[in-house]
C-alpha cells in the first residue's frame, strides 16, 4: 500500500502495468497517494485508468483528482492527438495551484485504454501556471496544438518553451505567418504563433 502523504510523487509508469491490469482498489489508492502531492510525475494512461466510470462510482461522486497543492507536474504520454490533449487539459483543471508543467512525449510509453472524460470541474482556468516546457518526439504541428490548447485554459500570459536533446531552445511567440502557410487542418483558424529559437538568457525569469 503506497503512502498517502507523498509530497514528491514520481509515478513514471511508461512501461505499463506489466502482466496484470490495474484493479479498482489500485486506482483508488493511486488517487489517495497523489492528492496532496506538490511535485508529480504522471503518465496519461494511468490517469485515464483512474477515470474509469466504475472507479468513479466507487469514489462516490467525489472529483477524480483534486490536486489543490500541486505546484509542478511532469506529464508523460506516447503521442499527440486531440484525445490525449483533452486528457491533459481535463487533469490540469483539477490543479488550480499548478505553476510549472513539463510535457514529455515518449513513443515507447505504454498507451492503455481510453476513457470518456465527462466530469465537470469547478476550476475553469489555470490562475497560477507560469511555465510550460515541451520535450520528446513531436512534430511542429503537435507543438502548436499543445501551445494553443494551453493558451485557452490559462488566465495570464505564460512562457511556453521547447528543449531538444541537443539543448537547443525554442520559445512560443506571436508570428506573422499567413493562413495559407498552415497545412495541418487542425491548426486552421488558430491564432498565428510560432516557435522561435532563443538562447538560455532569453528564457531566464
Amino acid at each position: 500500500m503506497p503512502r498517502r502523504d507523498m509530497v514528491d510523487a514520481m509515478l513514471d509508469f511508461r512501461a505499463g502495468p506489466g502482466y496484470r491490469h490495474f484493479k479498482h482498489k489500485h486506482s483508488l489508492s493511486l488517487k489517495l497517494t497523489i492528492r496532496k502531492a506538490r511535485i508529480l510525475t504522471l503518465c496519461r494512461w494511468a490517469f485515464e485508468v483512474c477515470n474509469d466510470q466504475t472507479v468513479l462510482a466507487l469514489w462516490k461522486g467525489l472529483p477524480m483528482f483534486v490536486c489543490g497543492e500541486l505546484k509542478e507536474l511532469q506529464w508523460i504520454d506516447n503521442e499527440v492527438d486531440e484525445h490525449n490533449i483533452d486528457a491533459l487539459i481535463f487533469f490540469l483543471k483539477s490543479c488550480p495551484s499548478l505553476q510549472k508543467l513539463y510535457i514529455n512525449i515518449d513513443p515507447t510509453s505504454y498507451s492503455g485504454p481510453r476513457t470518456y472524460l465527462d466530469q465537470v470541474l469547478d476550476c475553469k482556468r489555470l490562475q497560477c501556471l507560469e511555465v510550460v516546457q515541451l520535450e520528446g518526439v513531436m512534430e511542429n504541428c503537435d507543438k502548436m496544438l499543445f501551445a494553443n490548447r494551453l493558451l485557452d485554459v490559462v488566465s495570464k500570459k505564460i512562457k511556453i518553451i521547447e528543449k531538444s536533446h541537443e539543448n537547443r531552445i525554442w520559445k512560443f511567440e506571436v508570428s506573422l505567418c499567413q493562413q495559407s502557410q498552415i497545412q495541418q487542418p487542425l491548426l486552421r483558424g488558430m491564432k498565428h504563433y510560432m516557435f522561435v529559437e532563443v538562447n538560455e538568457e532569453e528564457i531566464a525569469p
